[in-house]
């Protein structure tokens, strides 16, 4: 069985290249150096600057001080057929986040890239900083610094793509700073490929995928910081049959094993492990779907399992330890007029009954969209999730020695609901002038109980406005009200206040001029010893652009805040922001060899 797959696998490879390789050796003998200059290359792209610089005049500062940011993408096509596009985006701005597979380190992710993705027919060539994506268990959208490559072709059954580069930099510990800016980790290098054959809507996908950490791109190990190195493998098969053009089945069965490094393993030890017999329960993932199909009306029934403990290096964030059944309708009334979409669903956690605490969850909801008639659109969206867990550590129960720890041994249940419309008149569709109302609306509330004891969350949000266009003269009014409440068993919060906005044209619509101006009143309460405190917020905004010639572009805008704070002066803040932009759209430049 082992070799049987491993050959598909191979086998499959060599049809993915087949057909590109065909076409090279076609086009090869009548290829000539100067017939590029002769038929021409086209060189289009553009470039874009911009500054930002931030100043705290009250307060500390909250941000970089200053940011740049330039970005870039040129395409050159060659014998109108090649296309060969370059991108790049450089800044000396970093963001620092808590992300699920940093371990709790603060990670410092740079913003730079450089991308080479040159075209031919179906085939796409990626250089330098890339993404691509297999499947959602296997290679998901990880960025990789390397080689990519993706055949697709409307005249060819075959498809697929290919990847080979460094996922993660090597990040030695760095004693300097006491709480570390970045997450130490090992080079990490993958290498994977997927292949397809697809006929009309049916088609059938075979996946591999493979990443392991360099121990010797470190000096000095990071097993101090519990990050040991590790390799994993990853495959899956991914498929879709279609019958009677209604009936759609869809399945993906993935597998991935993660290995320590500092054991040896073989390649068809590795990949007889991967796939062999599922002693091992935190290693598969399966997603199904079947969906019939009926005049305006989708019905569809999925169903998802993923192992308690599936990683895949090729992944950002996996939802491991769930299995999902849900149901789904899609279906429109009156001419279309009417869009009505509804789920169904039940999850629950604890797979392989390890931990204690287990969560069985209710999940529905609706999505409604009316269009009475041209004037009136009404929108309303509705979910509600119950959670059910049971603490089931009868042990600790029985020996409990403070009467507090049996808190931990009682039914948790929590509700949330979730509520939120748009309603939109237009009050005239005049050419020259038009008129309309528009209402948001939000309502969350959550209700968690743990045996007697109950805890209630309420949000509500509401957002009116009202907005005027005069196409003639270019100018744009709105004027609006926001309203926030949310509300806890110890405190209730409130926030309210008018926005207006002003926009128009300037010198013979040559300049494009924006404004904002907004107030919002704050006020706390805490129940328990009814203190209050309350602030004001200002926000002011101005903006200009203009072009020239159509290729550049030149954008300004100051950004105003002040926050004052009525029970403590020393949290006043006032801040400004400035920002200059400049982009350069270059004109098609095509050059021709002289005859």
């Amino acid at each position: 069985m082992k070799k049987l797959i491993s050959y598909v696998v191979l086998c499959g490879w060599a049809l993915v290249f087949t057909p590109t390789i065909a076409q090279d050796l076609e086009k090869l003998k009548d290829f000539r150096l100067k017939s590029i200059f002769d038929e021409g290359v086209k060189l289009t792209g553009a470039l874009s600057v911009n500054h930002t610089y931030y100043q705290a005049i009250e307060g500390y500062d909250r941000r970089t001080p200053f940011v740049y940011m330039y970005t870039g993408n040129f395409n050159a096509t060659l014998l109108n057929r090649i296309n060969i596009p370059i991108s790049f985006s450089f800044t000396n701005q970093k963001s620092n986040f808590n992300s699920p597979f940093a371990g709790g380190f603060p990670k410092t992710q740079p913003f730079n890239r450089l991308s080479f993705k040159p075209k031919y027919k179906g085939s796409t060539i990626h250089l330098g900083t890339s993404a691509l994506s297999f499947s959602q268990n296997t290679l998901a959208g990880f960025r990789f610094h390397g080689l990519g490559y993706e055949y697709r072709s409307n005249h060819s059954p075959i498809y697929g793509s290919f990847m080979y580069g460094r996922l993660l930099k090597a990040i030695p510990i760095d004693s300097s700073f006491i709480s570390p800016q970045n997450r130490p980790a090992y080079k990490r290098m993958g290498f994977g490929g997927k292949v397809g054959y697809k006929q009309k809507q049916d088609f059938i996908e075979l996946i591999y995928f493979q990443a392991s950490d360099k121990v010797n791109s470190l000096v000095n190990r990071l097993d101090s910081y519990n990050i040991f190195p590790e390799s994993n493998l990853a495959i899956a098969i991914n498929f879709q049959k279609v019958f009677f053009q209604k009936l759609f089945i869809n399945a993906e069965i993935a597998r991935s094993k993660i290995f320590s490094e500092d054991k040896t393993y073989s390649f068809f030890s590795k990949l007889g492990q991967t796939i062999g017999k599922r002693s091992n329960v935190n290693k598969q993932a399966i997603n199904t779907s079947i969906k019939y199909k009926y005049q305006n009306s989708d019905f569809a029934f999925e169903y998802s399992r993923v192992d308690p403990k599936y990683r895949t290096f090729g992944a950002y964030f996996i939802n491991a330890d769930l299995e999902t059944y849900k149901l789904k309708t899609n279906n429109q009334f009156f001419d279309g007029k009417w869009a009505l979409s509804t789920d169904l669903g039940y999850q629950l956690s604890n797979l392989d009954h390890s931990n204690p605490q287990a969560l069985r969850r209710y999940v529905w909801g609706f999505d409604s969209n009316f269009t009475p008639y041209e004037k009136l659109n009404l929108s309303l969206n509705y979910s509600t999730f119950s959670n059910f867990s049971n603490f089931q550590n009868n042990f600790q129960y029985l020996t409990v020695l403070e009467p507090y720890q049996q808190l931990d041994t009682l039914n948790y249940r929590q509700i949330n609901n979730n509520i939120s419309g748009v309603l939109m008149y237009q009050m005239s569709t005049e050419t020259d002038k038009k008129q309309a109302i528009t209402i948001n609306a939000i309502h969350q509330s959550g209700n968690d109980q743990q045996g007697s004891f109950k805890t209630i969350n309420v949000l509500n949000n509401v957002n009116l406005n009202y907005g005027l266009s005069i196409e003639p003269k270019k100018i744009s009014y709105s004027l609006g009200l926001n309203f926030i409440q949310n509300q806890t068993d110890v405190s209730k919060d409130l926030m309210i206040g008018p926005v207006m906005t002003y926009n128009r044209n300037l010198a013979k619509n040559k300049v494009q001029f924006s404004s904002m101006l907004s107030y919002t009143h704050s006020n706390n309460t805490i129940f328990e010893n009814k203190n209050q405190s309350s602030k004001s917020i200002y926000l002011g905004r101005i903006g200009l652009q203009t072009s020239i010639k159509k290729v550049h572009k030149f954008n300004f805008s100051t950004l105003l805040l002040k926050v004052s704070d009525t029970n403590n002066s020393y949290k006043n803040i006032t801040e400004i922001t400035l920002n200059l932009g400049y982009s350069y759209q270059f004109e098609p430049i095509v050059i021709k060899s002289k005859k």
